[in-house]
Order: structure tokens, then C-alpha cells, then sequence
């Protein structure tokens, strides 16, 4: 295989992937071995060569749900997508298009500068919904907004579309339209979420495109695709007015997966301009380490790469380039074996920190949830081309125990973050004013639960999660039933309902992704010919079975029943992790498998598995147990739980007449609690990680551990705002201000400093009270000298001497009250002395005084 592009239009045949997989966490295959096919896309005549995809999801069309907390999940956002108004979602569209305004725009984020993203989101959710679950409400909405969206785009009379802002100099918020103007001239102002005073402009893009493919794909809605070209051809122009060094520039600012956005525009219309495009979207500083096998992460804005990954795979896919493929490979592994947690989310306050260090980052701003919505994506992406099961290993674990836990099926309302620091509650979204990009993605999120239950690779069906559904699998003309209870129950049962092999609807519609594998059953016309079950079997689940109760048919009696005699079990294991099943499949044949869950312990990373607080986490099976610490809506005042003694899992008992719910027997300090599932506690306190000591550790280490939980809990409570410094959503936040002012990072923390001339100032909350602001500096910084402000008024005159050699220092400042009497909030300004530098400051507090 070479690195050029390989159209050479021809259909090639399936080729069988690398049979051979070694053991998780080493090299899966060989990339030389990847199976070859062509993908037909359906209206263009085109092929294009898609060497890596072996496997493809069944269509989302083809699974339907069954009752379960999936169904439950679902249920709620279908309520929800209901309840939100498209009109409010249109307002800047309409009004910066010159329409007429047809309702009040939504709160929150859809009134800051990154507004009209939400709309973009809501079409794919609405598509998704369809799909998964033919309402035909969905998809009259999605009629609607594509109707009112070819409106706005005549209006606009150059292919625009957009509904974000852009805040001026002056501090007026005009139509964002307007930057790029000055983009093409050559101003360019990039800085992190910021182009040209609108946020993330490219990033709101990439999802607007993505509804508008999503609408044409589920909802067959051909207008969205037109309009989707329309816009691309606006945003062309713009990116042919810039150089190399421009381009990259203006990367610097989060622009989501847009080059995945016209690599599908190239699939879906075979015009090879969208493929050029999307292959020049390439941010080197970033993707250039992964291309080469590196893990340099720590300290970048997670999610801000991940659909750039994304995005990435989908052009090895198309493209056949090694280093794509590299570089996508290289970013899942580093990110799911050495930067997440166990509930499957990485990053704290979104940044990832240093590899292997997620025992120092467990606090209360953990797991953003977009990130690991995307990490899913990506996932689907490798496993495509090359099936094998820790990729679902993950998935599973991040889909049951993050997604899940980050809506609250009550109320449809989302999280943010899902804080994993011991006692911290969930903080969810509202229904008019948050539109928080993970309340965006959780709309999509909740719409698919079907998605990647079932894949296909020629006659073998994959079943990779084992949710409650019906499929129905057309291009084999299968259908079977999956129930049971997992993951609350160890047992799962599928049975074939249907068997139609000879009449297999390939007269059915199907989608681009979809089409080669059809054109792999043609040949397979007999209806007796053998299919393939494969059961994905997880690492934990020692002593597995799958019993296969066949069914005896009597044509003469025209009846059925099942036979002791053709009942036949399995329990091998293959080298990719699943169990294969053959055989020529009747209707009423049922699969019993037994997964057995044992309780089990797993290490944060970061700490030595001896240390005496060597974080750790329970699970059961897929499922992360963390220990119930009461309502959210009561303060949580003891100290963090810890686990105290030997043989600590024989001390877990499961108590009769719950779902699933343990009580550990003498062994949590300061006193037992109950374990139950953590997503399920979107109402209560958890802890998910435990420092664990034996009994002779915890005698040394009692009180010293006491004390530094009451100084952590009481600093969380006197607590008032705090500013990370150098991380982009939080600069946002705090409305930072600043000149001659750079971010920098350092020993995987972010911060920023200010250079002689210059200065950085922010915005943060205030409370009656004596207040103190508390600043943290590398103890070696020499030659500092700066003030500190607050409204003007200086408060504090600091020199840093390297007097701390090797480690990060606090330094606390009293806030005069006069200064703070009446307020909210005050401005915070960092000015450094005339020929000096000011910090860098990694971060900063603001407390009531003890």
C-alpha cells in the first residue's frame, strides 16, 4: 500500500482481514494486511477506494429498542427534542439573513457569540431519532428547518449559512458574517476559542454541516445536501484566499471536524474539490506528533482534537494514506489506555494532563461529556477496520457509565462535566439556557443508543453491546430479538424470529455506508447457507458459556419445538475476543449467554498499585459501583471515603430486593456505605474512587489523611471562583482581557504570564465577606516582579525569587473589603513592573477568609 491517493474508480473485492489479534494494549494488525473494498456512492456513479472498512454498523434503521435504561434515555430526549422550538434555534439565522424573526432566542450559550451551533446539533438529533425510531414528528421538523434554512441561504444570496456572532473591539455583537472579510485580507486574530473576536466559528460550522448530511442520509431529504454545497462553496472561498502559514493560524482556533465535513461532501457528490479541501484542513501542530507515534496531549484542550481525529479517519478510509490511518490509531490509544478514567472520560477542566497521571486529576471537573461523545465516533472508525473487542471494551465502558450518567432521564436535562472528586454532585443543564456543547452533543448521543449494537462483515453478524433491541437484517434477511436485564444481569438471550434468506430486501434503500455490503451477499443466494453469530466476550468475564437451543421444525406437522437433544454449548474464545457461532439458524433457535461478573478492583493510573493511597475504583462486570453519599441537594461534610483492610472484596455484600446494590462490611472509613451503579446516581453523591491501606497503613496514615480531606473540603467550601489560567473555556468564562499576554504550560499545568508592557485581567465572583485571593507560581520563577489589582485598586505587590525549588507554590493576598463591598463581581489584573514579567499564574482562587 502506498501513500498516494487511490482512485483508480474500479470495484475491487473484499479481501479477509488479518485473522490474528494480539492480547489489549499491544499492536491490534497489520495495516498492510487491511481489507480492500470500494464504497458505491448511491446518485453520483462513483467508487471510492475504502481499504480499511471490513465491518460496517447495521443500519440504525434496521434496530429497535426494547425496554431498558437505553429505552429509558431515549424516551427522555424524545421528550425533550419535542419540547425545544426550532424557531428559537433559527432566530439569528432569520435575522442576520434580513427574515423576519419567528421567536426569542434560546439563553445561554445561544446568546453568546458561538450561537446558531445548537441548531446543528438538533438536526442530527432529530435525524438520529428518526432513524432509530421512525417518528414521523422528527422528521416533519427537520423539513422545516431545512426549508427555512434555504430561506436564509437565498437571503444571504452567496451560499451562507450562519448563525453565530461576532463581539467588536468596541463591545458591539454584530452578525459574525463580517470576519471574514478580513480573514481573506489577512487579518487573522486566532486564540484558542477565538477568531477574529467569534467563537469558534469553524467549530459551529463543522456542525451545521453535520446536520444537514445527517438530515439527507436518515431523513432522505436531498434540499439539506444542496444546501449543505452551498455553503461549503462559501467557505472554499474563503480558505483559497489564505497561505500555509495563514491556514494554520486560523487553526489554531477549535474548528471542530470540518475536514471531515468535506470529505463526506466529497462522498455523498464524488466532486474531488471537497476531498482536496478536507485533505489541506490538517493542523500539524497537533497532528504531525500522533502521525509520528507520539503522545504529546498533556496540557491540550481535549475534545478540540478528537473530531480533527475524526475527521482524519475518515480520510484513511477514502484516501489509503498510512499516515492518516497512523495517526488516528496512535490518538485512541494514547487516549483510552493512558489519558481516561474509569468511567471510560478523560481530561480534567477539559485539558488532558500528563499521560498516566489521572490519580493527581480527580477532582469535581472530570469527563467532559462531548469528549467522550466523539471518542465513540472515533472508535466506530477502528473497529471498522479491523473488528476486534477491546475497542467495544471501551466503548461499552464509556457508553454505559459515562453516557448514561451524564442525562438525567427524569428530566432529559445534561450534564457538563461528570465530576469523579468524592461528594461532588452532578451539576445539570436547564431547558431554556444552557445550550452547553455537551447538552448538544447529549441530544445526539441519546438519539443512537442502536447504533453500534450490531455490525456486519459479510455473512458474520457482530454483536458488540448488549442492549435490549430487535434487528432486523436485511441485507441477510435474519431478524432476532435481544432481552435480558445486562448489565444489572449476567444473562442474555437472543432469538431468531425470522429467516428470509432468498427474499433479502436488497430492493430496500440503502444508505452510502452501507451499500458495498450488499454487493457482498449477492453471491449468497441459498437460503440454507450458514451464518455467523459473533458474541463479543469481555476480558472480565472469566467462565463464559453460550448455549444455542436449536429449534426441531416438522414440515409434515408444520410445527416447531425446541430440543434438549439440539441444545449445544460454547466456550471458546477467539484471539479477537469473540465467540463464534455457525450454523444454518431456523426460527425459534435462541442463544443463552451467560457473562459472568465478579467484583473487581482497577487502579488510577499515577500512583504505584502499592502505595499506601493508591487510588482505586470498583466495578462489577462493565459497570463502575461507586458509594452512595446521599442526596445532591444535602451538603456532603465528612471526609472522602477510603477502603481499610485485607481481602477487601470478600467485604462487599449484595443486598437482596435491589436492582443492583452492594453494602461493604467494615471496611470504609469513616464509616460503611452502600454501592450501586454510578450512572444511576444522577441525583446523589458518589465517590468512584477510594485511597485503599491496609490495616497497618491506615494506623500511620489516619490522621494525616484526616487533615488533608478537612483542608480539601473546607477550601471547596470557603470557595468562590476560580480562574484557570491558560485553558481556554475558562478564559472565556472570566471574560479575560489581555496584552503582550501569553498562555503557557508547564509540567502538565496551564497558566499564562504577562511581558513588560503588557498585562492579563479577567473577571471573577465575589461574596460579602473578608476575602483572600490565592495564586499559584512554579517556586523557581526569578526576576517577577508585579501588581495585583482589583478595580483598579492595587492590592498587592509581589516578587517571585525561586525560593522553592521542584514544585508549585500558593501565595494567599487579603482583598481589602472596601474593595469588594457591594459587588458580584470584581476584575482581576496581573500588570507586570517596567522591564519584568508578571507570573505565569497557573491559576487562581478567591475564598472567604476562615
Amino acid at each position: 500500500m502506498t501513500d498516494t491517493t487511490k482512485h483508480n474508480w474500479r470495484r475491487r473485492h473484499l479481501l479477509k482481514a488479518s485473522a490474528g489479534a494480539s492480547v489489549l494494549g499491544s499492536p491490534l494488525f497489520s495495516f498492510s494486511a487491511a481489507a480492500q473494498t470500494d464504497v458505491l456512492i448511491k446518485g453520483t456513479g462513483v467508487d471510492v477506494a475504502s481499504e480499511l472498512q471490513v465491518a460496517r454498523p447495521i443500519p440504525l434503521e434496521q434496530v429497535r429498542l426494547l425496554p431498558s435504561i437505553y429505552m429509558d434515555a431515549l424516551k427522555a430526549n424524545l421528550a425533550y427534542l419535542l419540547r425545544l422550538d426550532a424557531d428559537r434555534m433559527l432566530h439569528n439565522y432569520h435575522r442576520f439573513a434580513g427574515l423576519p424573526t419567528k421567536a426569542k432566542a434560546y439563553g445561554g450559550w445561544e446568546a453568546d457569540t458561538i450561537a446558531g451551533e445548537a441548531l446543528g446539533h438538533y438536526l442530527s438529533a432529530l435525524s438520529l431519532m428518526y432513524a432509530q425510531t421512525g417518528e414521523t414528528s422528527m422528521l416533519a421538523r427537520v423539513d422545516y428547518i431545512i426549508d427555512e434554512l434555504e430561506r436564509v441561504q437565498n437571503a444571504h444570496g452567496d451560499g451562507y449559512l450562519g448563525g453565530f456572532m461576532r463581539k467588536r473591539a468596541n463591545g458591539d455583537i454584530v452578525d459574525g458574517k463580517e470576519i471574514f472579510a478580513e480573514i481573506m485580507a489577512g487579518d487573522i486574530r486566532s486564540a484558542g476559542f477565538d477568531l477574529n473576536g467569534c467563537w469558534v466559528p469553524l467549530y459551529n460550522w463543522h456542525k451545521v454541516f453535520a446536520g444537514l448530511l445527517d438530515a439527507q442520509r436518515y431523513c432522505k431529504n436531498q434540499k439539506a445536501l444542496q444546501l449543505g454545497l452551498g455553503l461549503a462553496n462559501y467557505v472554499a472561498k474563503v480558505f483559497a484566499a489564505l497561505d500555509e502559514q495563514q491556514l494554520q493560524l486560523v487553526l489554531n482556533c477549535e474548528h471542530g471536524g470540518i475536514n471531515e465535513s468535506f470529505a463526506e461532501l466529497f462522498v455523498r457528490t464524488g466532486d474531488r474539490r471537497w476531498l482536496a479541501l478536507a485533505e489541506r484542513i490538517y493542523h500539524h501542530k497537533v497532528l504531525d506528533p500522533l502521525a509520528e507515534g507520539k503522545d504529546e496531549l498533556a496540557t491540550l484542550h481535549a475534545n478540540t482534537q478528537i473530531p480533527k481525529l475524526i475527521g482524519l479517519a475518515r480520510l484513511a478510509e477514502i484516501t489509503g494514506k498510512s499516515h492518516y490511518r497512523k495517526a488516528s490509531t496512535q490518538f485512541w490509544h494514547s487516549v483510552t489506555e493512558h489519558h481516561s478514567y474509569v468511567i471510560g472520560g478523560h481530561g480534567d477542566r477539559e485539558y488532558f494532563d500528563a499521560a498516566d497521571s489521572q490519580a493527581q486529576h480527580i477532582s469535581e471537573q472530570t469527563c467532559e461529556a462531548c469528549g467522550t461523545y466523539n471518542m465513540l465516533k472515533l472508535t466506530r472508525h477502528l473497529f471498522s477496520w479491523a473488528p476486534h473487542s477491546q475497542y467495544f471494551e471501551f466503548y461499552e465502558r464509556a457508553h454505559l457509565n459515562h453516557i448514561l450518567a451524564h442525562q438525567n432521564p427524569k428530566t432529559g436535562m445534561f450534564t457538563y462535566m461528570t465530576p469523579l472528586m468524592s461528594g461532588m454532585p452532578r451539576e445539570f443543564s436547564t431547558e431554556d439556557d444552557s445550550f452547553w456543547c455537551c447538552v448538544l452533543s447529549g441530544l445526539e448521543s441519546h438519539a443512537k443508543h442502536g447504533d453500534s449494537i450490531y455490525w456486519s462483515r459479510e455473512a458474520t453478524l457482530f454483536v458488540n453491546l448488549y442492549i435490549p433491541s430487535r434487528l432486523d437484517w436485511q441485507a441477510q434477511g435474519l431478524q432476532l430479538e435481544m432481552t435480558g436485564a445486562y448489565p444489572y444481569d449476567e444473562f442474555v438471550t437472543l432469538r431468531i424470529t425470522q429467516i428470509d434468506r432468498q427474499n433479502k430486501r436488497q430492493n430496500q434503500t440503502p444508505s452510502h455506508a452501507e451499500t458495498h455490503l450488499q454487493a457482498q451477499v449477492q453471491s449468497t443466494k441459498d437460503s440454507n447457507a450458514k451464518l455467523t453469530l459473533a458474541l463479543r466476550i469481555p476480558t472480565w468475564a472469566n467462565g463464559f458459556s453460550a448455549e444455542v437451543h436449536a429449534t426441531q421444525h416438522n414440515h409434515a406437522a408444520q410445527t416447531s419445538k425446541r430440543s434438549n437433544a439440539a441444545t449445544k454449548k460454547y466456550s471458546h474464545r477467539d484471539s479477537d475476543g469473540y465467540c463464534r457461532i455457525e450454523r444454518r439458524w431456523q426460527v425459534g433457535d435462541t442463544i443463552r449467554l451467560h457473562l459472568p461478573m465478579q467484583l473487581r478492583f482497577e487502579n488510577a493510573a499515577g500512583r504505584p498499585a502499592q502505595a499506601s493511597d493508591s487510588p482505586v475504583a470498583l466495578l462489577r462486570g462493565p459497570t463502575v459501583m461507586a458509594a452512595d453519599l446521599g442526596p445532591a441537594d444535602k451538603a456532603y461534610t465528612a471526609p472522602a471515603p477510603a477502603l481499610v483492610g485485607d481481602s477487601l472484596l470478600g467485604k462487599f455484600i449484595r443486598l437482596k430486593g435491589r436492582t443492583l446494590r452492594y453494602q461493604s462490611i467494615g471496611i470504609v472509613r469513616p464509616k460503611d456505605q452502600q454501592f450501586l451503579p454510578f450512572f444511576q446516581m444522577h441525583e446523589r453523591r458518589a465517590a468512584v474512587y477510594f485511597p485503599r491501606f491496609s490495616n497497618a497503613q491506615w494506623k500511620v496514615a489516619e490522621q494525616e489523611y484526616a487533615r488533608e480531606q478537612k483542608e480539601k473540603q473546607d477550601l471547596i467550601a470557603r470557595s468562590v471562583d476560580i480562574m484557570h489560567l491558560g485553558e481556554m473555556q475558562a478564559e472565556r468564562d472570566h471574560q479575560l482581557t489581555a496584552d503582550i499576554s501569553y498562555p503557557v504550560s508547564y509540567r502538565g499545568r496551564n497558566g499564562r504570564d504577562a511581558r513588560t508592557g503588557g498585562f492579563f485581567e479577567f473577571t471573577i465572583k465575589v461574596k460579602p465577606g473578608q476575602l483572600h485571593l490565592i495564586a499559584a507560581y512554579w517556586g523557581e520563577e526569578r526576576r517577577r516582579r508585579f501588581r495585583i489589582l482589583i478595580d483598579q485598586t492595587e492590592i498587592q505587590y509581589v516578587e517571585l525569587k525561586g525560593e522553592f525549588p521542584g514544585q508549585f507554590i500558593e501565595q494567599t493576598y487579603v482583598i481589602p473589603e472596601s474593595v469588594t463591598n457591594g459587588k458580584t463581581s470584581v476584575r482581576v489584573r496581573f500588570q507586570p513592573e517596567q522591564g519584568y514579567t508578571a507570573g505565569p499564574v497557573f491559576g487562581c482562587r478567591l475564598v472567604l477568609a476562615k
